[in-house]
């Protein structure tokens, strides 16, 4: 997966739209690195049975990676609230396809605002999961047309609407409000 980010992990001081970084998956290692500086990858963890990886950053430019591991869906994100703050790993359990993670708005007048949010499928209907909520709440968006694939892409639109695109001949864009939420 690709994501903009800080300059560096653990540095937003520029922002959050300064370098492109690189997550995947080496092995049994989900390895990240700078787009402009594969060579110097970090290995944020390890486990077997990895196949799918999406990457998105909080507001400190911590990574928060959602994965697939043994057909479950995981998150991996750095909990404040802990003591000492440190990264933690929920499981959403089988059945969810196509996780896909995004910061709704990067821009810094709204990083105060703004959230990390985990989108994936389950049973033919998109769901979605924010992090200002520690992930504890599960939001119903929209059903998925039957002809639709895999969640390619999601990001602000320029209505500032929170869009997603999926894989189907030919791509569409499935436009996504959740009612009070300021989305």
């Amino acid at each position: 997966d690709y994501e903009l980010g800080g300059v560096a992990i653990q540095d937003p001081s520029l922002g959050l739209l300064v370098r492109a970084w690189k997550l995947w998956v080496d092995g049994e290692d989900v390895r990240i690195a700078p787009l402009n500086d594969l060579g110097n990858a970090t290995t944020l963890f390890s486990g077997s049975g990895i196949t799918e990886v999406t990457l998105s950053f909080d507001n400190n430019a911590m990574p928060v990676v959602a994965y697939i591991q043994a057909d479950e869906l995981k998150l991996r994100w750095f909990d404040l609230s802990q003591s000492p703050p440190q990264y933690v790993v929920n499981n959403f359990g089988l059945g969810i396809a196509t996780p896909y993670l995004t910061f709704d708005d990067k821009r810094s007048q709204f990083i105060g605002a703004s959230d990390v949010m985990l989108f994936y499928v389950r049973s033919r209907k998109v769901w979605v999961r924010l992090l200002r909520e520690r992930w504890t709440v599960e939001y119903e968006w929209a059903d998925v047309p039957s002809h639709a694939g895999r969640i390619l892409a999601a990001g602000m639109s320029r209505g500032n609407r929170m869009q997603l695109k999926f894989a189907v001949p030919p791509d569409f864009m499935l436009d996504m409000e959740l009612g009070g939420m300021g989305f």
